[in-house]
């Protein structure tokens, strides 16, 4: 789980030398992406309690 995020956001990053960077620059019609966040609104019981989280969708934020 841990490594799979880590590797999910090392290649999301949109900076030179990346390979989501160099997708993003090389096409010749306009590209955007688009993400959705959650924001868990009870971090302190899922942590402490096991509680179900309570999310609220924050996005879509869009990028070109």
């Amino acid at each position: 789980k841990g490594v799979l995020c880590f590797v999910s956001l090392k290649e999301t990053v949109l900076e030179n030398g990346t390979l989501a960077f160099d997708t993003w620059t090389s096409v010749d019609t306009p590209m955007y992406r688009q993400f959705w966040l959650f924001d868990v609104q009870n971090p302190d019981d899922v942590l402490s309690q096991g509680a179900k989280p309570v999310l609220v969708q924050k996005g879509p934020y869009t990028y070109r």
